[in-house]
Order: C-alpha cells, then sequence, then structure tokens
C-alpha cells in the first residue's frame, strides 16, 4: 500500500511539474537585443528552453 501511495505521489508531482514548464516556456520570448546581452551561459540555457517549447 505504502509503495502505490509513493508511485501515485510521484504521478501527480511529475503531472504539476511538466504543467508548470509548458506554461513558463508558451510564455517564452526573447528579442534579438535580450539575447545578444546575454553571457554565454545564460545564451544557451534560453536557446535550450526555445529548443524545447518549438519541439
Amino acid at each position: 500500500m505504502a509503495t502505490e501511495a509513493c508511485v501515485a505521489w510521484q504521478v501527480v508531482t511529475n503531472r504539476r511539474e511538466n504543467a508548470a514548464r509548458a506554461r513558463r516556456l508558451s510564455v517564452l520570448r526573447f528579442s534579438l537585443a535580450q539575447l545578444d546581452a546575454m553571457d554565454d551561459r545564460r545564451f544557451e540555457f534560453a536557446l535550450r528552453d526555445l529548443l524545447i517549447r518549438d519541439g
């Protein structure tokens, strides 16, 4: 019974996290000026998020 509850909790938590991530990515927008002003690391993360958003 405890195992089933743990699995159910993980499923619910994963769904909530995925939904929150999808909401954040759906409004993700960067201007060229913003991208140009980013350091290397922030640019790589922004590019990653845009690629995830666009599939």
